[in-house]
C-alpha cells in the first residue's frame, strides 16, 4: 500500500473492495476481468453462497475510475463490446437470505403477518416476497415466531448468540444431546461461516473440516493443509461459543455427533 520507491512498477491484485472504498495512489491502468462474485441465497439448499457473476455498468465505471484518481490513465476491459451489462447490481436485500432480518425485526415489534407482504414493514427496497415466505414458515417451523407472528423464547434466545438463524437454533437444540453433539453443532456453526479451512481438500466431507478445527483447537500436527487465516477465525468462534456455553472441548468427537448435529440443524432437508 505504500508508495513504490523511485520508478518501480507495481501489480495490485484487488478485489471488488477497491472500485469504492480504497485508492490506492499512482496507479496508471486498470485491468478488469468484468466479473465478482456475488452473495446469493438459494431457495434449494437455504443457504447463501458465492457466485461469479458478470458485473454492472456501474461497476466497470468504478472500476474505469480507479485508474484516474489522481492522474491521467487508461482502463482495459476483457470482455467484448458487444455484451450487454445490466445497468446496476441488484441490491443486497434483494440476493440474500431475509430471515436473520425477519427476527430481527419481529423483536423490535414488527408482526409476521399470514399471507404476502408477510410483514408489516415499509420498505425501500423489498425482499422478493418467495424470500420472505420461506423466512417465515423456517422461523415458525423452529417455533422462534408464533402463529400469530410475534417472537417466542426460542426466538430472543437465538438472537443471544450473534450467528445465523440456522446457526444458533442447531446450537441451541444440541445442548439437550449429548455434549459432542453441542461441540460438533458449535463447531459446524462457526464453519457456516468462513471460507472453507482446508487448503486443495479433494473431499468435501464436513468430518474432515470438524477433525481438522479440533486438531488445531489442540495444537495437534497439521494431518492436512489449513487456510490458516480462516482456520484461526473458526478457531475463535469456536473457543469464545463454547465458553459461552461451558462446554468443554474435547480432543475428538464421538462417532455420529457431527451427523446428529446436521441433522439438527438441517431438519428439513
Amino acid at each position: 500500500m505504500r508508495p513504490a520507491k523511485d520508478s518501480a512498477r507495481r501489480v495490485i491484485l484487488a478485489t471488488n473492495i477497491a472500485q469504492t472504498s480504497l485508492t490506492i495512489p499512482n496507479i496508471t491502468s486498470v485491468i478488469d476481468t468484468g466479473l465478482h462474485k456475488m452473495a446469493q441465497f438459494d431457495l434449494k439448499s437455504g443457504l447463501t453462497r458465492l457466485v461469479t457473476q458478470k458485473i454492472s455498468v456501474a461497476d466497470a465505471t468504478q472500476r474505469a475510475g480507479r485508474s484516474g484518481r489522481v492522474q491521467a490513465g487508461r482502463c482495459v476491459r476483457l470482455w467484448a463490446q458487444s455484451q450487454q451489462l445490466v445497468p446496476f447490481t441488484p441490491v443486497e436485500i434483494a440476493r440474500v437470505d431475509p430471515t436473520d432480518l425477519m427476527l430481527e425485526l419481529v423483536a423490535w415489534g414488527h408482526r409476521v403477518l399470514s399471507d404476502a407482504p408477510w410483514l408489516d414493514v415499509d420498505w425501500l427496497d423489498a425482499p422478493p416476497m418467495h424470500h420472505l415466505g420461506y423466512a417465515r414458515d423456517g422461523l415458525q417451523r423452529i417455533n422462534a415466531i408464533s402463529r400469530k407472528g410475534q417472537i417466542t423464547t426460542h426466538g430472543q434466545a437465538l438472537l443471544g448468540f450473534g450467528l445465523d438463524w440456522r446457526s444458533a437454533h442447531m446450537i441451541l437444540c444440541s445442548l439437550n444431546r449429548s455434549s459432542d453433539t453441542a461441540v460438533a453443532a458449535v463447531v459446524l456453526a462457526a464453519l457456516l461461516g468462513e471460507r472453507d479451512v482446508l487448503l486443495h481438500a479433494e473431499s468435501v466431507d464436513v468430518r474432515l473440516r470438524v477433525a481438522a478445527v479440533m486438531a488445531f483447537c489442540h495444537d495437534e500436527p497439521a494431518m492436512k493443509k489449513y487456510h490458516h487465516g480462516a482456520i484461526q477465525n473458526v478457531a475463535r468462534t469456536v473457543q469464545r461459543l463454547c465458553r459461552k456455553l461451558s462446554l468443554a472441548l474435547p480432543k475428538q468427537l464421538a462417532d455420529g455427533a457431527v451427523l446428529e448435529a446436521c441433522t439438527i440443524g438441517f431438519a428439513e432437508r
